[in-house]
């Protein structure tokens, strides 16, 4: 078998502002030497359509990137509840959660004294 030619196609589908989708199709075709590798060939075709495809729909808008909030710490958001607690009835809440851990109950105490002197 003797290649003469060779063609490659690609269909790219795109959505539109309005969220409508649209196929855009590329082809190309080629003449083989006879010295070149039909492969290679069929290759950079393709880099050709690919680059044609970025070149004609790149609008330069680059997506926004979500930036990533610190994780935030559990017990951290537990001391800062029982911490800025306002009265005495909303502090003893936290009573049993005090109890479970040291840190808990050093906020639950440093608060309650803080209420409990304002009064």
């Amino acid at each position: 078998m003797k290649l003469t030619k060779l063609a490659r196609s690609k269909s790219f589908e795109m959505v539109n502002g309005y969220g409508l989708k649209q196929w855009y199709k590329y082809g190309l075709e080629a003449e083989i030497s006879p010295n070149e590798n039909p492969i290679e060939l069929y290759k950079e075709l393709d880099a050709m359509i690919e680059q044609a495809h970025k070149d004609s729909y790149d609008t330069g808008i680059v997506p926004e990137k979500q930036v990533d909030k610190p994780k935030e710490n559990p017990v951290d958001n537990m001391i800062t509840a029982i911490t800025t607690s306002t009265t005495i009835e909303v502090l003893k809440t936290f009573e049993k959660l005090a109890k479970s851990k040291p840190e808990f109950e050093q906020a639950y105490n440093e608060t309650m004294i803080k209420l409990t002197n304002k009064n």
